[in-house]
């Protein structure tokens, strides 16, 4: 009796040894790896700034199209927004905020000051977001919350200014909790988007992509050169699903979990930037995408005789490397106190938070009695308000382009929104390269919404504004008309006669409505 008890215990023991080895395989991130992730947040950061900064008058000032005050007065949709962009709205405000957020990126990319310029870089990434809502895009939404969650990572432990000037050893990976939650989120991501993409185009047709590459506002050339092959198209759909799923079951499964999250890492980096990169203009989101699987590299992609060698180049070259590198790794007890316990309940109400979020949003309104509104405001006030629509249930079957046509003081006529470009009353040869940017192309692409109607008339005033303050008298814009060359893409796949939609009339002066009324 005594031998079966002992045989029981050490049997016990045994098991919680390996469940505990399985759970810190599942559960943990490598140090290399956040430091990877830590870095290419830092770069995108950066990138996404210099980006935005080019139109900050345009898109972040009362001069531009959404002064503070209408955005307050008409469009806030929730009283726990917050935006320290808000705060003042000239020229030299915004960018001493985006001046703030660049040295913070800067000093994330380095990892210098990790925790805190993780916290302040979400913080500033928030505001900024929340100032201008009509130039976001799904990438926008994944960085975001890949920053929230990054700020409970030690993603300072690994290649960082940190790391050179501490003399204690780190863990040789990322506490369970926290690491399960991105792991949670970026899963979430996949999954809810393939789940929203149950429509007769994705699962009967396989035309989705087609339909997708149709989309004139985002296609490239080479998205272009690949409708002409309408097979390989269809085997694309179907390619396309099964790398979502391929992506949610690498992340979740228990099995081979090494193994899996490489073969997911790259698959699915491949797949944003060689595929939808290539294809469509989608500004930074394939990147955005791809950076979140760097997290999840495993240590067995580091062990490779390509990286061995690549970080032992490195050492041997710079003294610095070997300081913020280093190759040995200390062994890290959780610590328990207040503080940890505090933190963790917290990540843990989070994720099952996203989780109820993105359940709600496949569901029909009547049954949002168990998640309702009501609790929107933790969400919103942490800006973890998410929706994983991409292309959902869909691709977009309204396309086309605008025709923007003033008429200055001299009687002349001009291409309000490409002044160096004839007005374009035939389709351009490529429809997403009539936009200056990604930005300007999402807030055109939304501007077209019906629900998005009363933007036009502060972008109409803002065309007013910027194209008189740059010219002469003679020159000055008197009015304009907003028409929006609408494209229907057809069940079959070909596209409808455009159709011309006239979205907005404008009148610069007072004085321009008299000769145009007496017309």
């Amino acid at each position: 009796m005594l031998g079966f008890v002992t045989c029981g215990y050490h049997l016990l023991i045994f098991l919680r040894r390996i469940s505990m080895k399985w759970l810190s395989a599942y559960c943990s991130l490598d140090l290399r790896s956040l430091a990877l992730f830590r870095m290419s947040l830092g770069l995108v950061l950066l990138l996404d700034l210099v980006n935005r900064g080019s139109y900050l008058s345009a898109h972040y000032t009362d001069f531009g199209v959404l002064p503070r005050g209408a955005l307050l007065s008409e469009f806030t949709y929730s009283d726990w927004l917050f935006s320290l962009h808000l705060i003042n709205g000239s020229v030299f405000f915004q960018g001493l905020l985006f001046t703030l957020a660049f040295a913070f990126a800067l000093s994330l990319l380095f990892g210098f000051y990790t925790r805190t310029s993780t916290v302040v870089s979400w913080l500033l990434l928030v505001s900024l977001h929340t100032r201008n809502p009509m130039v976001l895009q799904g990438g926008d939404v994944l960085l975001r919350v890949l920053l929230f969650w990054a700020m409970f990572l030690p993603l300072g432990a690994y290649c960082s200014i940190d790391r050179a000037k501490s003399e204690r050893k780190e863990a040789s990976s990322a506490p369970r909790l926290a690491s399960f939650a991105l792991l949670i989120q970026v899963a979430s991501m996949y999954l809810f988007s393939v789940l929203l993409k149950l429509h007769p185009t994705w699962y009967n047709s396989y035309t989705a992509v087609e339909q997708a590459l149709l989309i004139d506002q985002f296609t490239k050339p080479f998205g272009y050169f690949l409708l002409d092959y309408p097979e390989l198209i269809r085997i694309m759909t179907i390619l396309a699903l099964f790398i979502e799923w391929v992506a949610v079951i690498c992340l979740i499964n228990p099995f081979f979990i090494p193994q899996s999250r490489l073969v997911g890492a790259l698959l699915l980096i491949g797949f944003h930037v060689l595929g939808l990169h290539t294809t469509m203009e989608l500004g930074l989101f394939p990147w955005i995408c791809a950076i979140a699987w760097l997290a999840f590299l495993p240590a067995l992609f580091w062990e490779m005789p390509s990286m061995k060698y690549l970080t032992s180049v490195l050492k041997a070259r710079l003294s610095f490397w070997s300081r913020c590198c280093p190759q040995e790794a200390g062994i890290e007890r959780p610590r328990v106190s207040g503080l940890n316990i505090a933190r963790n309940l917290f990540i843990l109400i989070t994720i099952l938070y996203i989780s109820l979020w993105n359940i709600r949003g496949l569901l029909p309104k009547s049954n949002w009695t168990y998640f309702p509104h009501s609790v929107n405001w933790y969400g919103e006030l942490l800006r973890i308000d998410q929706m994983w629509d991409m292309f959902s249930p869909f691709p977009l079957i309204d396309d086309g382009w605008y025709i923007i046509e003033g008429k200055l003081r001299d009687n002349s006529s001009v291409n309000v929104m490409n002044p160096e470009s004839p007005i374009p009353y035939k389709k351009p040869l490529y429809v997403s390269r009539t936009y200056p940017s990604q930005r300007w192309r999402k807030y055109m692409m939304n501007l077209w919404q019906k629900e998005n109607e009363r933007h036009r008339l502060y972008y109409g005033r803002y065309l007013c504004r910027s194209w008189n303050s740059r010219h002469a008298t003679d020159k000055q814009l008197m009015t304009f008309k907003m028409v929006f060359m609408w494209e229907q893409t057809q069940p079959d796949g070909s596209e409808a006669e455009p159709e011309e939609v006239i979205l907005w009339n404008h009148y610069c002066f007072e004085e321009a409505k008299a000769p145009l009324n007496s017309e």
